[in-house]
């Protein structure tokens, strides 16, 4: 991961590593996180797609490969997401999967990327994209729109 560019070693690098559990004990202890809601509940989705894709006869999926690595982390978001090993102290430079508040975060970069195409051209779910249309040409062309 090092040398993926998504971690970086900790300013501490003395620190001797915990047992998960304490580290998850004393996490929910100290409140260390807030949760953070995602900005469309799925319900909402549910519910509402059918009505939007009825007409529609041709979908193209597009999922973000590795999307949360992706997504950069303040300074402070840094420091919380350090973990220790046998060899040292290490933080994340780039958002990982196992967060509690990164589905909310990376739902709502991927709302703010395609704010002006959701709902009338693609659907947007976490790291999935669904682009519908009611023709080949049609759908080409969303996928260019989309992909511009």
């Amino acid at each position: 991961m090092s040398s993926n560019r998504l971690i970086r070693p900790g300013p501490h690098q003395s620190a001797l590593p915990r047992s998960p559990i304490a580290h998850i004990a004393s996490a929910s202890i100290t409140g260390a996180s807030t949760p953070s809601p995602a900005k469309m509940p799925i319900q909402f989705l549910i519910f509402r797609t059918p009505l939007i894709v009825c007409e529609a006869k041709y979908f193209a999926t597009i999922d973000l490969l590795s999307g949360y690595w992706q997504t950069g982390m303040t300074p402070r978001a840094q420091e919380r997401s350090a973990f220790c090993t046998q060899r040292g102290l290490y933080q994340f430079k780039r958002m990982p999967f196992g967060l509690s508040n990164a589905p909310a975060t990376f739902c709502r970069l991927m709302h703010r990327v395609l704010r002006d195409h959701l709902w009338r051209i693609c659907l947007c779910y976490l790291d999935d994209v669904i682009v519908y249309a009611t023709s080949q040409r049609e759908l080409l062309e969303r996928l260019h729109i989309i992909l511009a």
